[in-house]
């Protein structure tokens, strides 16, 4: 009955949609926990080295070695983690793997400049603290 409305309802339909859309920007860079503890030990590993990063205030570290680094690009920098899983067939047999990564990422509503500078410095902090922490348990 009202098949002369569907077409500008539709396009009003998805004006709204796309309207409503949030866009984020990320860039990250990870780095793998190393060790064949589990999951769990991995998990609770990468929350220490997460937060002992924020305790030593990173971000401020990581200004000073980034002239260029950005306070937008700073604000939006946090420390992630992520767990993957893996199969792989092969001719011997199926083999399963997990790995846990520690994250810097950046996350933004807009589009930020070169990411990469501020990433690597991160990721090296990342692998400073992370050899800290692991040293400490082979200590204790």
């Amino acid at each position: 009955m009202f098949g002369f409305l569907s077409r500008p309802l539709l396009g009003a339909s998805i004006v709204a949609a796309l309207v409503a859309c949030d866009v984020t920007y990320s860039s990250k860079i990870s780095v793998a926990v190393p060790g064949d503890t589990s999951i769990e030990q991995k998990s609770e590993l990468t929350q220490r080295v997460a937060s002992a990063l924020e305790a030593d205030r990173f971000r401020e570290r990581i200004a000073e070695r980034v002239p260029t680094a950005t306070r937008d690009q700073l604000d939006a920098l946090h420390i992630a983690w992520t767990h993957t899983f893996a199969v792989s067939v092969g001719t011997d047999g199926a083999e399963a793997g997990s790995t846990v990564y520690i994250q810097c990422v950046i996350s933004s509503s807009e589009k930020l400049e070169d990411n990469h500078p501020v990433l690597e410095s991160c990721k090296e902090l990342v692998e400073e603290e992370l050899s800290r922490q692991l040293a400490g348990e082979r200590a204790a």
